[in-house]
């Protein structure tokens, strides 16, 4: 039987990969896709999932949602972040004027996961603002929900300068609220892509497939790495491409690949230099009991069994 899924997201590159990913995972039913505000706004989301959606062949329900965060105004500056915008990007039409469903996002969740005929699970990469939502509009709703795979949060790295991930920092109310909200939470954190990468020489080797949304899955596993080596010298690039948002799909089907540790962790919401942090109470300095604990954090993986999953049978 297979598990079903709803994906919510704000699409841009950074979860392009996912995407594809957990859309040609044949192990997973995805009931629908809920878009929320992010790095990018609704419109570009939306005119990106659509164009993946026509690159895989699929035509799964998408509905509109949070256009900013849940409690405050705006904490990261949203920009145009359309998939095709470079010409060595993917090469896809977005669709500007995407088809997407009239209700409002949280409540077309709702709808969607009270009428599965099992509980079901929540793929989300971007701001918890949808969730939170859903959990303020619709009180049951953990009834109908297994788990909530969250790509997001961090243990020690990011890419805001201190210890936090853009993905709490979008919007860290919400995140606090769905951490609080007795959900069983698991945590694909930014840290996660120090462990599960792509080396230069594996993503050279999958370029080499004739199949055309391979081609296009390859293409932008290479962009990416070349972002991260770009300020390298010819000759010294070297540096992997982390796979945080692919370790959050592989969790769902194969969670024995990866090791994960029961934690405690709370938003900073006032802090001058640590707000929109994830704090993870590494050592329970809290001295919070066991069933208090509300992250299950993924902290470890088989690498290489991962890769040859992905590539085999994954993909």
């Amino acid at each position: 039987m297979k598990t079903p899924v709803m994906i919510d997201m704000n699409l841009t590159e950074d979860f392009a990969l996912g995407f594809m990913t957990v859309l040609r995972t044949k192990s997973l039913e995805i009931l629908g896709i809920t878009l929320s505000f992010g790095e990018t706004d609704l419109a570009c989301a939306a005119a990106n999932t659509a164009g993946l959606q026509k690159l895989m062949k699929t035509e799964i329900p998408v509905a509109l949602g949070a256009e900013k965060p849940w409690r405050r105004d705006y904490t990261v500056e949203m920009k145009k972040l359309p998939l095709n915008k470079d010409i060595n990007s993917l090469q896809i039409d977005t669709v500007e004027d995407a088809k997407t469903e009239s209700v409002f996002a949280p409540d077309f969740l709702y709808e969607t996961i009270r009428q599965c005929n099992q509980k079901v699970t929540l793929l989300c990469a971007g701001p918890l603002t949808n969730i939170a939502y859903l959990l303020e509009r619709h009180p049951d709703a953990p009834e109908y929900i297994e788990k909530l795979v969250w790509r997001g949060g961090a243990q020690r790295h990011a890419v805001n300068g201190i210890v936090r991930d853009m993905q709490t920092l979008l919007d860290p109310d919400a995140a606090s609220r769905v951490l609080s909200s007795k959900l069983f939470v698991v945590m694909c954190p930014c840290d996660i892509g120090f462990q599960f990468y792509a080396e230069q020489n594996e993503i050279d080797c999958g370029m080499r497939t004739k199949d055309p949304v391979m081609h296009q899955y390859n293409r932008l596993l290479k962009k990416r790495w070349c972002q991260v080596n770009e300020e390298f010298p010819m000759g010294c690039r070297t540096k992997p491409l982390p796979l945080q948002e692919i370790a959050a799909v592989l969790w769902l089907v194969k969670p024995e690949l990866f090791t994960t540790r029961q934690i405690y962790g709370e938003v900073d919401l006032k802090g001058k230099l640590t707000f929109g942090m994830l704090v993870i109470d590494i050592k329970n300095r809290l001295e919070k009991k066991p069933e208090d604990f509300n992250i299950c954090w993924i902290n470890g993986v088989d690498r290489q069994k991962a890769i040859q999953y992905l590539y085999e049978e994954a993909l």
